[in-house]
Parts: C-alpha cells; structure tokens; sequence
C-alpha cells in the first residue's frame, strides 16, 4: 500500500505546525509563519521581527492550536509569551514570563500552560488571558499536558519525576518518581492515565487513580514530539532519529513505526486523513492517507482480516483516521476469532488488537477468550516457572496471548535489562562480563526479535565503537538500523549531535557568503548517512547562489525570488536582506501611502514591479484591498455605501481596514472572514466605483 508524500522546505527546523482541512500552517526556528495547502502549495508567510531563533530545535518554545487559529511563541530575550491570531497573523496579547522555554494549549485551545527552566508554570485562560493556576517547581520543566477535560495537567521536570497539577485545586495531587527524563508526554483518552516517553527510549504509564506505574512498549528512541487530537485511540511520537513511531493511546502500546530519509523529526500533526512531519534540517514531509484509509477500509468491510493486517502492517498510519477505528473495534470479534499465519500478518494483527482491546469491554471480552483458550495453560505453566523463553514461544504461535500482563512483564522486565546492559557496556567492560555471569537464565534467542542475545550485543557494539573511530559512518548506521538498542548508546548520539551542528554551520557560512566554506562542510556532511540527503540539498542550494547573485546585479526580480523560494538557504544572504530592504522602501512605504488615499491606479503602478513575484503576492493583496476600501471610504456616492462595502466583503471578507471604513461610513460591518482563497477576478479588480469621482466631502457640501 503505497501512501502519497508531498515534500516541502523551510528555511529552518519547524518547531511548530498543524494541518487539517484548511492547509497547513507552521512555524520555523528562525521563526516565520508559513502557511501551505495540503498538497504542499506556498501561500504565505509572516517573519517574526524582533524575537531571536530558536537554539533548540527540539524544544517546546512554540504552541499551535489543533484547529489552526491561535499560536504562542516564546520571546525569553523580552522576558514574554507572544499570544498570536493566525489566521490573519496579528498580535493579540504579550503575556511576562522569565524566559519562557515551554508553552502548551489544551487540546480544545480553551487553557495555555507557559512555563519555564527554573520550574516556574502558569495556566491561563485563551479568551481573557487571564492567569487561572500558578505554581513553582523544584526543578526545571522539561514538558507539560493539559487531559482531555482541561481539569488536570502533567508537568515532566529535569529531577526525573512526572508531577500531576489539579487546575481545581490548584495543588499537586500526586508525583511519580522514574530512572530517567521524560520527553513526551501525554494524557489517555479517558484521563485516567499518563503516558510518559523517556530519553532512554522507555515507555511509562501512570495510572492516576491507583497512584501505580508500569512499562509499556519502548520507543527505543530518544522523543522529541505528539501528535494527537486527531482521535481517540492512537497518537504519533517523534524521534531525533527517522523514526516516526504511532503507539495507542491508552497503555502505551506500540501500533508501528514509519521510516523517512530525513533525520531528526521536530514537530508532527495529523488529521483524519493526512500528516505532517518537520525534520531538523527544515524539510518536510505531507503524507495523504486517502487512499491507505480507503482500501483498509473495504478490506475491513468486505471481511477479508488478512489483507488489512497486511496493510496495517505496511502502514499503521492509518488508525490516524478515527472513522477507521471506530469501524475496527465494531468488528472486534472477527478480528479475535482470525488467526494470521504470514509475519505480515501477525504484525499488522498485533497492532490492531492492541488498538481495540483499550475499550474496557472489549478487553474483557479478549480476556474471557484467551482463558477459555488451549494455549493458555502453558503460558500460564512457563510463566510461574520463570521459563521466559518457552512464555514468549507459546505467545508467538497465539498472538492474542501477548496482550495478557503477564506477557508485558516479561517483555518489560527482557528490556530493563537490556537498557542495564548497553550502560555497563559504555562504562565498564568488565563489570557487563560479571553482570551476565551472574544472569545464567537468560534467554537464547528473543523469538519476537526484540532483544540481541548478550554475545550479539556486545559484539555489536565493538564493531559500533570502531566504526565510529574510523568515521565509518555508513557501517555506523548499518549496524544501529539492523540493532535499534545501540541507538541509545552514546556513540550514537554524538554523531546525531554532530550532524545537526554541522547543518547549523552550513547556514552560517551561507548567511555570511562564504560559499566555499559552506560546500565543503555539506560534502562532509553527506558522508554522514542520516544527514547525506540533507548534505546534497545543501550543496544544490550553494551551486544555485552564482545565479542568484547575477539575477541581483541585473535587477532581474522575477528570477531571483524564483531562486529564493526554491532555495531557502539564500533567503539568510546579505544579498536577500538588501532586497528586503529595498522592498520596504521604495515600494511599500509610498504604495501604503497611495492606498491610504484611495488611489488604487497609483498603488498598482508602485507594486507592478512585484506583480508576478509569488513571494510578494500576500503583500500585493494587502495594498490592493486596503486602497479598494479606502477608495470607498473617500469616493463612495452619497446612499451606495452599503452596496459598495458589501461587494466588497463578498470579494475578501473581513478585515481591520474594512472594519474601520464601516465605522466611519456608519454601515454596520459584516464579520464574517473570507476562509476561502481570493478568486483570480477579485484579485484582478481595480475599482467598486462607476463612472467619474468625486470626494465625498465636497458631495455632501
């Protein structure tokens, strides 16, 4: 089942975005606004002036709505949260806080949480702004979730614990206490659980009402990013390796994974049917789930179990689309009563059974099965025998069997021990042989090829060791795919680190000329497999900077933001802030003047220059309206000047100049906003007047 990609590129990391039926809308590092249409269409984008970039690009300084309409932007170096509209941009409130690293909405946007490194958290409310919590932390805050209900939040703090913050009573009701820093977190659909993603690649859950903790599936990778919203039963977990991983939303069990060329995801979002995913290298990634979405579900329909597990197995991004989920846990008893036979099969049958069984009745259900079952009675014998390995045999010929606690246990309990192993494997060699040794019934083989055997593991990580001594970073990444465990190591790591300072290097040298530098660190960057497709965009872009060069020299407009759109790196030249620069200048300062007067002929001679220029085009809209409705303002005939701001308002909806002539003309103003696009006769229209002119003071004189 093959999913449909769209790819675009930002001039840096996106930390922020979200997508649904509108388009997309995100928000880089630098940061800028941009806004897309779901099949990767540039509309337009806004600069944030005055706020610094953004270090950490795996951060949580930046917060979109889920419906697109409101964002919040960290401004530390102002000591203040920006409060945004983003549909138009505009600045609705500033709220102080020193330095603000952590801003979260509630999945409604009804509350925002700001936070910050010295463990400072405050709870507002979006409509007034106004500050409903406040609270200080022993430790810095790392992340933060509002539940479902907006009436709790979970704060992760650097002293490795998950605190959970009653809103109505403004207290801490509770702290969990963990072995590592969570990254990722998240409330279960019915908030009675948190689901917690650590550094390590640990999965917890944090069940509320009985104050417990358990393990759930690991990501084995380091967290960056949730998606969720988007429905009730999955949520999508970024990774600062290719990994995009999907779990349930309710025990933390793994669903699947997606793999990308591009390295370092730093924000996902999902709809019902597409998903976004921002790499640090400020490529991006639209997948379209149409099709997937359709063929599972007439597969689903039709009663043909195999082919969806298969196509589950194939793409798990499908239990994005809810209308899907709802129709799988319906058939819930088809489901149990299939037995797959194909690898395929069994993994794609796993994943939907794990997805189904979080409905309490439905696991009953699945419960009362697998105890009238005849696997269940040596499961059960091996289990209290302690013989893991015969548990896990008896689980991989009955699948169903793996979702029993007992089976989590043991996977659980298989994986503590192998994250123990890779520690004393970096820190003492010797220290790992007497470990082992002293863990004689250790399994053999993990039939679920999950776990490397000790001699597997240890062997491995020498060869990673010296591959990464010899800079054989080919062989590095080769041996890290074949055993995701090592990408925890340090090793690994650092040339993650590596990489992504190398592409923050790459933009330095290009934002100040030196192109030569800038190419050879992109050839020694394609080196390192993970970044080598980033490393040869890189290199395209530097090879396209004579021409840009030579397009500025000539005047030639059009060509050189042709090249500026296309190649993202040459909008952080010298040469691109003069053109800016020269915009402001000589177009949009005396343009704004003649819109101001009405004279709509005169703004369009000033902006003909940019006329067909895509990267001006939001700004040319603006100058055209704001002179439309001021030519009303200023020339409307005496008793037309409700029919002439209605055509307008038919043509591009609400805006602040258009609010404002209807103040000052005294016709009551339709708030209505345009959400869809301008039509090409609008944008082409010079006057709503007929024939001669006249001001509308001397009229009425």
């Amino acid at each position: 089942m093959l999913l449909s990609y769209t790819s675009l590129h930002a001039l840096r990391s996106i930390v922020a975005s979200t997508v649904n039926e509108s388009g997309l809308i995100l928000i880089d590092s630098t940061p800028i606004i941009y806004r897309y249409s779901l099949d990767g269409h540039y509309q337009k984008h806004a600069n944030m002036k005055g706020i610094q970039s953004y270090p950490n690009r795996y951060g949580n300084s930046v917060a979109i709505t889920n419906n697109g309409k409101f964002g919040l932007v960290c401004d530390p170096s102002n000591e203040r949260v920006l409060f945004l509209s983003l549909d138009p941009v505009k600045l609705l409130s500033t709220v102080p806080m020193a330095k603000p690293d952590i801003v979260r909405f509630s999945d409604d946007g009804r509350f925002f949480a700001i936070g910050n490194i010295s463990g400072r958290l405050k709870v507002y409310d979006s409509l007034t702004y106004k500050t409903l919590d406040e609270l200080q932390l022993p430790d810095g805050i790392v992340c933060a979730a509002f539940s479902k209900d907006g009436t709790k939040l979970a704060i992760s703090t650097m002293d490795k614990k998950v605190h959970l913050f009653y809103t109505h009573t403004q207290k801490i009701g509770h702290v969990f206490r963990i072995d590592d820093i969570v990254e990722a977190i998240i409330f279960s659909s019915d908030n009675n659980k948190v689901l917690g993603f650590s550094r390590s690649g640990s999965t917890y859950v944090f069940n509320i009402m009985l104050r417990q903790q358990f393990l759930g599936d690991p990501s084995m990778e380091w967290p960056t990013h949730i998606a969720s919203g988007f429905n009730e039963y999955a949520l999508l977990l970024g990774s600062r390796s290719n990994q995009l991983l999907i779990y349930n939303r309710s025990d933390g069990i793994k669903l699947g994974s997606i793999s990308f060329d591009h390295w370092g995801i730093t924000s996902v979002s999902a709809s019902s049917d597409h998903v976004f995913v921002g790499f640090s290298n400020g490529n991006c990634i639209v997948i379209d789930l149409h099709e997937a979405v359709q063929e599972a579900t007439k597969a689903l329909e039709s009663g043909n179990i195999a082919k969806l597990c298969v196509l589950v197995a194939e793409s798990p991004l499908v239990f994005v689309n809810n209308d899907l989920c709802k129709q799988i846990e319906k058939h819930h008893e088809t489901i149990f009563c299939f037995l797959p036979s194909t690898s395929d099969e069994k993994k794609g049958y796993e994943a939907i059974v794990s997805l189904i069984i979080a409905d309490g009745a439905i696991r009953k259900e699945l419960m009362k099965t697998l105890y009238d079952s005849k696997e269940i009675t040596p499961f059960m014998d091996n289990i209290s025998q302690g013989n893991a390995q015969q548990a896990c045999e008896t689980a991989d010929s009955a699948p169903l069997l793996g979702h029993l606690r007992e089976f989590h246990e043991i996977r659980s309990n298989c994986l503590n021990n192998l994250m123990h192993e890779i520690k004393l494997l970096e820190v003492d060699a010797v220290k790992f042989k007497e470990y082992i040794e002293s863990v004689p019934d250790a399994c053999t083989e993990c039939v679920h090829e999950l776990i490397p055997s000790t001699e597997i593991l240890e062997t491995n990580y020498k060869k990673l060791v010296s591959y990464a001594s010899a800079n054989n970073y080919a062989s590095l990444m080769e041996i890290t795919e074949k055993f995701p465990i090592l990408r925890q190591t340090k090793i690994y790591r650092r040339l993650m680190n590596h990489g992504e300072s190398m592409i923050d290097k790459i933009l330095m040298m290009i934002a100040a000329g030196k192109m030569h530098e800038a190419e050879m660190l992109a050839t020694n960057l394609t080196r390192l497999k993970p970044f080598a497709s980033t490393g040869n965009d890189f290199k395209t872009q530097i090879k396209a900077f004579d021409a840009f060069e030579n397009a500025a020299k000539a005047n030639n407009l059009v060509k050189l933001y042709a090249l500026a759109s296309e190649h993202p790196a040459l909008r952080t030249t010298e040469i691109f802030r003069l053109q800016i620069e020269a915009h402001k200048i000589n177009i949009m300062t005396p343009a704004l003047v003649y819109a101001k007067k009405g004279d709509v002929a005169k703004t369009l001679e000033i902006i003909a220059p940019y006329a067909t220029i895509g990267f001006f085009e939001e700004k040319n809209l603006g100058l055209l309206k704001k002179a439309l409705v001021h030519e009303i303002e200023l020339y409307a005939p005496l008793g037309e000047e409700r029919a002439l701001l209605d055509n307008y308002h038919k043509c591009f909806g609400w805006d602040e100049d258009y609010d404002q002539v209807c103040l000052t003309l005294g016709v009551p103003p339709n708030e209505h906003k345009k959400l869809d696009e301008v039509s090409s006769e609008c944008k082409k229209l010079t006057t709503f007047l007929s024939g001669d002119k006249k001001r509308r003071n001397l009229l009425a004189s």
